[in-house]
C-alpha cells in the first residue's frame, strides 16, 4: 500500500514540474489530475479502501474542446471472517478499475454549451483473463444554459453508467450560481454541492452525491451452498454518499484535501451474471475518510494572489 501511494505522489510530482515548465503550449489548454485514499472502516461488516488516481487533458479549439484522460483505481474490501470462508466473496478482496476517457464540447453563442463523454472502464478483480463482462461503457451527454440576467447556470443532460450499481440510465439535473465572490454551490442530481472560498489558499465544501460500482469476477468462483461454479459474478455497490472537505493551496498549481464522510442508502451484494442475488451482505451506514492532492495546470491562466 505504501508503495502504491510512493509511485502515485511521484507521478503527479513528475506530470506537476513538467508542465509548469513548459513555455508554449497549445490555446486553451489545461491538465488536472486527482490522486486519493480513501478508507469506509465499517460498512456494515466489511472495510472498503479506495487508493488511485486520475489525469485528464483538455485543449480549447475555438469554440469547442477535446479532452483525454485516463485513471486507476484500486477498491480493496476486507469481508467478515464469515464471508471471507465464501469462495464466490474472497474472489472480491482486490478489485480494479481502469478507465479511458474522451470527450468533445462545443458552445453556441455566450449562453449554450454542448458535452458529450465516452470512459470505457474495465471493472474487474482480474483474477482471470478479462472479457467484455469487464467493460463498462459509462457516457454522459449534457446541455448547458447560462441564465445570464440572474448569473447561473442550468445543466440537463443523460448518463449511463454505475451510479446505482448495476450500469443503467440516469438524469443528469442540476442549477448552478454564485453567490458574491466567496460562495457557490450547485443543487441537483447526481451531485449537489456548496462551497466557500474566503481565500485563495482555503476551500470549504460540502458535498451530496450518489455514488455505486460494479465489478465482474472473470474467473470460476465456487458457491459453497450448493458447490455451483460461477464465472462472471458481480460485486454491486451502491450508496448516497454526504462529505464535508477541506482544502489548502500548497502551490499555484496543486491543492491537498481532507474530507470527513457519511455513507448511508448502502447496498453491497454479488450477484450473478444476469442480476439475481447470490450472496447479499450487510452494509450499514458508515463514516468514511478521504484525502489526496489535486493539481490544475492552464497554460493561459494562472492564480497570482498569495
Amino acid at each position: 500500500m505504501k508503495r502504491r501511494i510512493l509511485l502515485m505522489l511521484c507521478a503527479f510530482w513528475c506530470l506537476s514540474n513538467l508542465y509548469s515548465q513548459t513555455t508554449e503550449g497549445p490555446p486553451n489548454s489545461q491538465l488536472k489530475g486527482d490522486f486519493s485514499y480513501e478508507i469506509v472502516p465499517s460498512l456494515g461488516e466489511q472495510q472498503l479502501t479506495i487508493i488511485g488516481g486520475e489525469v485528464e487533458q483538455t485543449i480549447g479549439i475555438g469554440a469547442s474542446s477535446l479532452n483525454f484522460g485516463l485513471g486507476y483505481y484500486n477498491y480493496g474490501v476486507i469481508f467478515n471472517s464469515f464471508a471471507e470462508d465464501e469462495p464466490l466473496v474472497n474472489a472480491f478482496e482486490q478489485n480494479h478499475l481502469i478507465t479511458l476517457n474522451a470527450g468533445y464540447g462545443l458552445t453556441f453563442g455566450n449562453q449554450w454549451q454542448w458535452q458529450i463523454s465516452l470512459s470505457p472502464t474495465l471493472s474487474s478483480t482480474l483474477n482471470a483473463s478479462p472479457s467484455l463482462e469487464d467493460v463498462i461503457f459509462n457516457t454522459k451527454s449534457t446541455f448547458s444554459k447560462k441564465l445570464t440576467s440572474i448569473g447561473g447556470q442550468v445543466n440537463l443532460g443523460l448518463g449511463y453508467g454505475t451510479l446505482f450499481g448495476a450500469p443503467n440510465l440516469y438524469p443528469i439535473i442540476s442549477y448552478k450560481s454564485t453567490l458574491g465572490t466567496k460562495w457557490s454551490y450547485q443543487i441537483g442530481f447526481p451531485k449537489s454541492f456548496i462551497k466557500y472560498k474566503p481565500s485563495w489558499k482555503n476551500e470549504w465544501s460540502f458535498i451530496a452525491q450518489q455514488d455505486g460500482d460494479y465489478i465482474n469476477n472473470p474467473s470460476h468462483a465456487y458457491l459453497s451452498s450448493n458447490g455451483q461454479a460461477i464465472t462472471n459474478s458481480k460485486l454491486e455497490y451502491r450508496s448516497t454518499k454526504f462529505e464535508l472537505n477541506y482544502s489548502t493551496a500548497l502551490h499555484e498549481y496543486y491543492r491537498a484535501y481532507i474530507g470527513a464522510g457519511y455513507h448511508t442508502n448502502t447496498s453491497l451484494e454479488i450477484n450473478s451474471p444476469n442480476g439475481k442475488s447470490l450472496y447479499p451482505l450487510n452494509s450499514n451506514n458508515s463514516f468514511s475518510i478521504h484525502f489526496g492532492i489535486k493539481f490544475q495546470l492552464d497554460n493561459n491562466i494562472k492564480t497570482t494572489e498569495k
